[in-house]
């Protein structure tokens, strides 16, 4: 499903990790998961796949079948993948929304997302179980903005994963930056404790409701492949447009 709202979702996935003590590079294997949906009369097929996130010392990459996001914090860089059409877009951070649109048509696009600006609440059930491998707590996070749009989402967290997330946040804000409401809410939410095994969330929009999930499979601590934190080198580099906006 490629919308905005995606951008809304996955920022929110990953908003949820924690800062913890460094290690080398960490491999994170996801399943995740969306319902069909139909909006204003497009119907979107069920999407399940598997992602893999690698976390280095300079760096972070998400894998997913057909696009990878890859954040190199130390030459301040961000990188959108496109694996189907075999190109990237690079771009400087802190990503801005005139990277996307001319000046002619940024008023207009920070008015649009100004109106949709999101608050956050966070519900800390008590509930417990045991999640996977992990023991883990229950916490409620609903999501309120203009437009009528709503999400919330159930997330199991849990603080038995030692794993330094440092990059991982930041490209959780980098994202959220580009989703509705600009990701001001994501410091609400990073201040749970502990680390996200699995999550439910239910996303009403334009009077459709979008259901996904996604569960954490397994932590590994290995080398990531040689170039992974690169962009492929025999992709071609694009330039960033409007249409990134809502359709990478």
């Amino acid at each position: 499903m490629n919308t905005r709202i995606n951008k809304l979702i996955l920022a929110l996935m990953l908003a949820v990790a924690p800062l913890a003590a460094w290690s080398a590079d960490t491999r994170l294997v996801l399943e995740s998961e969306t319902d069909p949906v139909t909006i204003m009369g497009q119907t979107q097929p069920a999407e399940s796949f598997e992602a893999t996130v690698w976390i280095g010392e300079h760096g972070v990459r998400r894998d997913e079948p057909n696009q990878s996001y890859l954040a190199r914090f130390d030459e301040n860089v961000l990188y959108f993948i496109d694996h189907g059409a075999q190109s990237y877009v690079k771009l400087q951070l802190p990503v801005e929304l005139s990277d996307f649109v001319g000046e002619e048509q940024l008023a207009m696009v920070e008015q649009m997302m100004g109106m949709m600006e999101m608050e956050a609440a966070v519900d800390d059930t008590g509930e417990e179980d045991t999640i996977g491998e992990w023991n883990a707590r229950k916490y409620i996070v609903r999501l309120t903005g203009g437009m009528g749009m709503s999400i919330t989402q159930e997330v199991w967290m849990t603080t038995e994963i030692d794993v330094d997330l440092t990059h991982y946040d930041r490209l959780a804000e980098e994202l959220a930056a580009l989703a509705p409401g600009g990701g001001e809410w994501v410091e609400e939410i990073r201040a749970i404790d502990g680390f996200a095994v699995k999550t439910e969330m239910i996303s009403s929009v334009m009077g459709a409701e979008i259901r996904s999930r996604e569960r954490l499979v397994s932590v590994d601590t290995m080398d990531a492949p040689a170039g992974h934190f690169e962009p492929p080198a025999d992709y071609r580099e694009e330039e960033p447009s409007p249409e990134m906006m809502e359709d990478f």
